[in-house]
């Protein structure tokens, strides 16, 4: 390859302007691809953002909606076992006390299960 060129000085020369190009190259390609990198992690978290607001809405939305449903079927449920214990208590059904005493206990139970079981399901806290 040194016949090529008159001297090793010419050689070196051009060797080292190929080395300084490169470098330069190098260096414009890593600052173009930090700077992409740097625009797409902006870019994630802004779509991290904005999926974790939206499932927030969700979840407000959804607690909103479950807990009237179950607020009513609690309300239904009452009124239900009120109904049979006013009739019974005026003679219209007749039952025995241990049914009626049955009937109070486990509704009591139930009520206070199913709206702690829901309240824990909606509102739990986020760890």
């Amino acid at each position: 390859m040194t016949e090529y060129f008159q001297d090793d000085s010419s050689l070196d020369r051009l060797l080292s302007q190929l080395e300084a190009s490169s470098a330069e190259a190098g260096e414009q390609s890593n600052s173009v691809t930090f700077a992409d990198l740097e625009r797409q992690d902006k870019q994630l978290d802004l779509q991290l953002k904005e999926t974790q607001v939206k499932s927030q809405e969700q979840d407000r939305e959804q607690r909103d909606k479950y807990a009237k449903k179950i607020f009513w079927v609690v309300v239904g449920y009452l009124a239900v076992v009120l109904l049979i214990v006013i009739l019974g208590g005026a003679k219209v059904l007749f039952t025995t006390d241990t049914v009626l005493i049955t009937l109070l206990g486990t509704t009591t139970a139930n009520v206070i299960s199913l709206l702690v079981i829901v309240a824990k399901y909606l509102f739990h806290s986020k760890e």
